[in-house]
């Protein structure tokens, strides 16, 4: 994965000057103390004293930052060191993860065809909002690059509650090339202080983690009002007696990164300070834009009144370096004044042992968008084109693991056996499930039919083997078809035969007295039938009148 690095700042150096202004001054400081008291090197710097490239960039970053610059400081600012070769390598490793048939080893990579908009993770955000595309102006081209880097996202991190990484990705997609877009994402989800403004994760801890985001929420509006209210309380007691909600305002406004609600151009320079700044920045631009309309907010007489006034004043910012300027002449406004207002309202919620940050581990039960990682043995080099897996629509894969057990939903897949690889042989199957160290955690049997026509298979919660005259498996088995149309038949507890077989046959499902098997493959594993069965009331599989198909891949998955 992306190496997700500290931002580098050039070290502090002291001039010959300032070394003997300290001498003759009797002053005594070190020269790891003076990099580290903030306001000493400000006012060096304000004299040129200090050289300090992260101070350069926040001033140039506040005051002006041309078009043309925008992608060389956010490079710097976001993307790290790597190269763009490591990290082009590194997201098309995630892209084959997810869309498959992408040579990695390959020294061009053809882009894969980005998902359909309802298949794209929107992390809670606005993306499938008809117009979201054409506020970012974005070409059907970035559009779609939009999508790929949000489904790669989802999978490498399983984070799915974070809305303003949407608009984040948009913008970030028209300066940069695809794969340092998905780096920058990357390592946005990771900091996640500096993309959602929320408490340190080590600072407050609430009870429950199924109420973590309502109190992170919460807490964030709420801190908002408050410093609203500490710098236009007269705006704030009229709003509060209109029955505005002033908390709810942080809502929208910070989910999107101010899109839509400020000119374009106006919130691309929001961002370029966020980026540097951190989360303080949206705090500081949403008390700016109150503060500089307060005079015909205040004229208001009903809530939508307000409403009104607030969109035509926030669109009719188009002169940026003004907005900033008010936003950044606030006082005392970082990130402890927030955090102490949140950590406030979080006290007042009963809080007690959870962390109050987002989970960023793909091992996430229930999480709505998982694609797993398909493994393949080293000497079979690349993603066989073979495999119904790879083949598959995005969308299908993810419904397929979302039927599994809980307990596999979060796992990787790893080929054990394929007809194409090992050869058409049932003993070989039961031979290569026999010496595969993860059996116990169940297999997943896939067939896709010789014309190509259905995608048919069944998860067994146990490796497959001969049954020797008693079936095996328990209630987590099933039966499914992923083409032409996924869906799942589970077990509906009329009997238990789930798994069954010998050297000759194996089969799922039965038990109404005739050769009614659910899913029966043949002892070369070329001929497959499938028919209504008792275990799992499935109509016939194939969805042809005719029940036996020829077979042209069957494979055998096991989950690590």
């Amino acid at each position: 994965m992306v190496a997700l690095a500290r931002r580098a700042t050039a070290p502090a150096e002291v001039s010959t000057d300032a070394e003997s202004h300290l001498r003759q001054t009797g002053t005594k400081l070190a020269r790891g103390d003076l990099v580290g008291l903030p306001r000493f090197r400000k006012l060096l710097h304000s004299v040129r004293v200090l050289g300090d490239t992260h101070l350069d960039m926040r001033v140039r970053v506040r005051t002006h930052l041309d078009r043309g610059d925008r992608a060389r400081v956010w490079t710097a600012l976001i993307v790290g060191p790597d190269t763009e070769e490591d990290i082009t390598a590194a997201y098309t490793r995630v892209l084959s993860d997810v869309f498959g048939g992408i040579d990695v080893t390959a020294d061009a990579h053809v882009l894969p065809a980005a998902p359909p908009l309802d298949d794209t993770p929107s992390f809670g955000g606005a993306l499938q909002e008809t117009d979201w595309a054409a506020e970012h102006g974005l070409s059907p081209d970035e559009f779609a690059a939009v999508r790929r880097v949000l489904c790669a996202l989802a999978h490498v991190t399983g984070r799915e509650d974070c809305p303003p990484i949407c608009d984040a990705c948009a913008a970030l997609t028209q300066e940069l090339p695809e794969p340092l877009v998905f780096s920058a994402c990357v390592r946005l989800l990771a900091r996640s202080d500096h993309l959602e403004p929320r408490t340190d994760v080590q600072a407050v801890r609430i009870v429950a983690s199924n109420a973590t985001a309502a109190a992170r929420a919460k807490s964030l509006r709420h801190a908002f009002a408050d410093l609203v209210t500490a710098r236009c309380s007269r705006l704030a007691v009229h709003l509060d007696n209109l029955g505005c909600d002033l908390a709810s305002l942080s809502t929208v406004w910070f989910d999107r990164l101010y899109v839509g609600t400020l000119p374009y151009e106006t919130a691309l320079r929001v961002f370029d300070t966020f980026l540097l700044e951190g989360s303080k920045v949206l705090f500081r631009v949403g008390v700016a834009i109150l503060k500089r309309h307060e005079p015909s907010l205040l004229a208001c007489t009903s809530r939508d009144q307000v409403a009104a006034a607030l969109s035509m004043a926030a669109a009719s910012e188009h002169d940026s370096h003004s907005l900033l300027r008010t936003a950044f002449s606030l006082r005392s406004f970082g990130h402890a004044a927030i955090l102490g207002s949140q950590r406030a309202h979080l006290q007042a919620l009963a809080c007690g042992d959870a962390v109050l940050s987002p989970r960023l581990s793909r091992e996430r039960a229930g999480s709505t968008f998982f694609i797993p990682k398909l493994h393949f043995e080293p000497d079979e080099g690349a993603v066989p084109e073979h495999s119904p897996l790879t083949a598959l629509a995005i969308e299908a894969r993810r419904q397929l693991w979302l039927w599994l057990p809980p307990g596999h939903r979060t796992s990787d897949a790893r080929l054990v056996f394929s007809n194409v690889v090992h050869g058409s042989s049932l003993r070989t199957l039961y031979k290569c499930c026999a010496q595969d160290p993860t059996a116990g955690r169940g297999a997943l049997l896939v067939v896709r039919s010789l014309d190509g026509s259905s995608v048919v298979g069944a998860f067994s919660s146990h490796g497959f083997a001969p049954s020797n005259g008693e079936p095996y498996g328990n209630g987590e088995c099933f039966l499914f078809t992923l083409k032409p149309e996924p869906r799942a038949y589970q077990w509906n507890k009329t009997n238990a035969i789930h798994v069954h077989g010998d050297l000759s046959y194996l089969a799922l499902g039965g038990g109404d007295g005739s050769a009614g098997y659910g899913l029966w493959l043949d002892a070369q594993v070329e001929r497959a039938r499938s028919t209504q069965c008792a275990t799992y009331a499935n109509p016939p599989l194939h969805g042809h009148a005719i029940e036996e198909f020829a077979c042209e891949t069957v494979e055998v998955w096991s989950f690590c």
